[in-house]
């Protein structure tokens, strides 16, 4: 049995959240705020595997209606307040977001089956939500950072509805603390032949990087799993955006707001910049996959596309 509950827990990663910027003036820049006022809640919903409960943020742009939803999954042992500028862009732009946050930490990883299992667990909550006319839960994109983005594709894999999948430096691994089950952690990279629906990928060039040439530190997105090797996995339609100076963490608000703030991972060259062009492709890519706005392209791969952006396409 899934509830959903609403939430208002004071701490360092269920306290209320407010989205603080102003509504633009909706001339269709997305690197300029979107034109809705966002509305903020918390609330607790039952996961599948664990028989937990678990936090979950929603953004809603008001005054929208059927607007597209997005679910966000965050990186390993992350909390979800690390997307919450970029959740708060999305639906500024009228993409109602949801961020869930998984049972994991840096001395526990949760395994990615039950991961599976707990992101379809998601989708009764959300028909609970069907009650706001303004949610269209039958336009689905999911997006995610790091193991969020590898979730991200597992989740489109295994939900019907999805219509689009962002993955923001994805890394496909096991588990962080041995040699991983194939069973208990799945490389996703193994099932991209089955995804059908229109995929977008954005690596950072510096994610394999580490402080010590690998001695001791290891890269927070290693080679042999990161979005290169999900790109030439991938058979849907996909496209791929690099930064080549980017850092693996840069796409989180504090190491966007602070370089110091990026470690254990290596800080690119400009990570504000980094989760400026993350938030502006995802409201671009969502915008053109879910509302069928075609002029979203130039942002995504035309004249809107920053220079230091390297793109590929299949």
């Amino acid at each position: 049995m899934l509830t959903l509950l609403p939430l208002l827990v004071f701490g360092c990663v269920d306290q209320a959240v407010t989205c603080e910027a102003a509504p633009g003036d909706g001339a269709g820049d997305p690197y300029a705020s979107g034109p809705y006022r966002v509305e903020t809640s918390t609330f607790k919903v039952d996961v599948a595997s664990r028989r937990r409960s678990r936090p979950l943020d929603l953004y809603l742009p008001q005054g929208r209606e059927d607007a597209p939803l997005v679910v966000f999954h965050h990186g390993f042992a992350a909390p979800r307040s690390l997307y919450h500028r970029t959740a708060c862009h999305m639906a500024g732009w009228g993409l109602a977001t949801v961020m869930p946050q998984w049972d994991e930490s840096f001395v526990f990883s949760q395994d990615h089956s039950e991961l599976r299992e707990d992101s379809l667990a998601l989708l009764p909550a959300l028909e609970m939500l069907e009650t706001l006319d303004q949610v269209d839960f039958d336009n689905l994109g999911v997006a995610g950072h790091s193991r969020g983005g590898k979730q991200a594709l597992f989740h489109a894999l295994d939900e019907d509805r999805v219509r689009a999948v962002f993955a923001i430096d994805p890394v496909d691994s096991g588990s962080p603390f041995g040699d991983p089950d194939p069973v208990d952690f799945p490389l996703v990279s193994e099932s991209l032949a089955a995804l059908e629906i229109p995929t977008g990928l954005l690596g950072a060039g510096r994610g394999g990087e580490t402080f010590d040439g690998g001695v001791i530190s290891a890269p927070c997105a290693p080679v042999e799993g990161n979005y290169e090797v999900l790109f030439e996995a991938s058979t849907a339609p996909t496209t791929l955006w690099t930064l080549p100076e980017a850092g693996h963490s840069d796409f989180a608000d504090p190491c966007a707001e602070d370089p110091e703030a990026c470690e254990p991972c290596i800080a690119g060259s400009d990570p504000g910049q980094a989760r400026a062009v993350a938030g502006a492709l995802a409201v671009s890519f969502f915008r053109m996959h879910l509302e069928g706005a075609e002029e979203q392209e130039q942002w995504l791969t035309g004249s809107g596309l920053p220079e230091d952006v390297v793109l590929d396409q299949r």
